[in-house]
């Protein structure tokens, strides 16, 4: 199983979306036992920081990680969670819960 931690070895802006109450469960469970600090409150899209940090991503990061190509970002990723942490090999967010 994959970790949260190593998220943090893809190249470019990480955005993880967390489609269910029971992934984000897991997330905050998992994060704590990693050593992250969480926010109060769920959200499904998080933005991880470089300095090992995340947040809520609010409005705005909301509009970047549904419509990626609309930002001047270099290179925006976005990370199904359920998949990075099952395992998958694609576990890029494609759009539409896919």
């Amino acid at each position: 199983m994959r970790t949260i931690t190593e998220l943090y070895s893809l190249e470019g802006r990480i955005y993880l979306f967390i489609k269910s109450s029971q992934a984000y469960k897991h997330f905050s469970e998992t994060a704590r036992k990693e050593g992250f600090a969480l926010l109060a409150g769920e959200d499904d899209v998080l933005a991880l920081h470089s300095d090992f940090s995340f947040c809520h991503t609010g409005w705005a990061g909301h509009l970047l990680f549904h419509n990626p190509t609309s930002c001047n970002e270099s290179k925006l990723v976005r990370v199904d969670y359920s998949k990075w942490i099952s395992g998958a090999d694609d576990f890029i967010y494609h759009g539409n819960g896919k």
